[in-house]
């Protein structure tokens, strides 16, 4: 027993003794400098913990020196990794570099520390505009303004960033929120920059209202709220004096309306669609020529399908372009919509299409949809250079514009 006890001592001794060495060897015989970059590179993989005393040792060996800001930097960040609420030696970082960069991001971790978070984060993304930690806040400012029940300052928030920087995560993020916003702003009665009155007088109905400020009839019910065409002489109706155009993203099955007031463009929301199923979705600025409710479809070849009938694919409006056989058209089919679907229209569910100001971008005298697709294959440049309008060949296809049944 007093033989097995002695072997176990001598092993743990020799054990300890090795530790010992080896703990020398890498302090005293490794070079420090591969040891600090061996930590910044430990902190990149997520090992914050084993990185953080060589660079607390950084930080106390490199100050004075050119090194310094780089080294502090590095602390700063797994520190604040390790604890989200140590943002303390951010101020040091703040202090010890010139870099823009490293500034916007230490005043970022310290707005944690602001009497106002909301004023310092306004002032940030004003500072710091277009940086990833400005947009964030951006994005956080209007979600502040949305939970206290100002809907307006939500709203504004939330249009600088999707205005600013429309294909960055934040802005993806709150795009749907924004245009409930939007929409429900324009059918409230609160003033808008782009709307104004319109006193009605003696022989004016709202079809010849609508015609006279560009609106459409659907629209000016949505607007002021109205349940029949009938005015009363002196009735004050709300307009919307803004124009609207449609983008339409084929390759993120997206479409997207606008508001232009003034020479400046607005988001206004966005929409799913369906697009062409074999790629064949036109591409180019378009128009709308003819705008139905309840529509026929007529296949080339074959009688008209009348509307109601299980074979009609038009679901409830159509809004057909100057490119022969193409439109924009509602659905019965719901699980179509977010994909490659169609036979080359633009689909939209019934709801959706029946907007009124998707509907009022119907106005012949220019463009107001831009189809286009981000993918490699199809860029909107070699569209155009390159690729001329597809060929219609499918059983939707309208090559005679009716008169429109809508009012405008």
């Amino acid at each position: 027993m007093t033989k097995g006890l002695a072997l176990l001592t001598t092993f743990v001794l020799v054990i300890a003794a090795a530790l010992a060495l080896t703990v020398w060897y890498v302090r005293y015989r490794v070079p420090f400098e591969r040891q600090y970059n061996a930590a910044r590179a430990e902190c990149d993989l997520g090992l914050h913990a084993k990185a953080l005393p060589v660079l607390q040792r950084a930080v106390r060996k490199y100050a004075g020196t050119p090194q310094y800001p780089a080294a502090v930097y590095a602390l700063a960040r797994c520190e604040t990794a390790l604890d989200p609420t140590n943002v303390a030696r951010w101020a040091h970082v703040l202090g010890a570099t010139k870099d823009p960069a490293l500034r916007a991001e230490a005043q970022y971790y310290l707005i944690n520390q602001a009497p106002d978070r909301g004023a310092a984060m306004a002032a940030y993304g004003r500072e710091h505009a277009g940086t990833p930690w400005a947009r964030a806040f951006l994005a956080e400012l209007g979600a502040r303004a949305a939970t206290s029940g100002d809907e307006v300052a939500a709203a504004a928030w939330w249009q600088a960033l999707v205005d600013g920087y429309p294909d960055t995560d934040e802005a993806i993020r709150v795009r749907e929120r924004l245009g409930q916003l939007n929409m429900k702003m324009l059918c409230s009665p609160r003033p808008l920059p782009f709307t104004g009155k319109h006193i009605v007088k003696r022989g004016e109905y709202l079809s010849t209202i609508a015609r006279l400020r560009t609106n459409t009839v659907d629209q000016l019910r949505l607007l002021n709220g109205l349940k029949h065409d009938t005015l009363a002489l002196g009735t004050s109706l709300r307009l919307d004096y803004s124009t609207y155009f449609l983008t339409v993203d084929i390759s993120e099955h997206m479409l997207t309306l606008s508001r232009v007031w003034r020479g400046v463009t607005n988001f206004v929301k966005c929409y799913a669609v369906g697009t062409g199923l074999h790629d064949n979705t036109p591409r180019g600025a378009f128009r709308i020529i003819l705008r139905e409710e309840e529509p026929t479809w007529c296949r080339p070849g074959s009688t008209p399908v009348p509307y109601g009938s299980k074979e009609n694919l038009l679901g409830t409006r159509w809004l057909g372009l100057d490119c022969p056989g193409y439109g924009i058209h509602g659905t019965w089919e719901p699980d179509s919509i977010g994909k490659s679907s169609s036979a080359g229209c633009v689909r939209m569910l019934n709801e959706n299409v029946e907007d009124s100001c998707v509907a009022r971008c119907a106005r012949p005298s220019k463009p107001c949809v831009k189809a286009k697709c981000r993918s490699a294959r199809w860029s909107s440049r070699t569209a155009r250079a390159s690729s001329p309008a597809p060929t219609i060949r499918w059983s939707g296809s309208r090559t005679r514009p009716r008169t429109p049944k809508w009012s405008r």
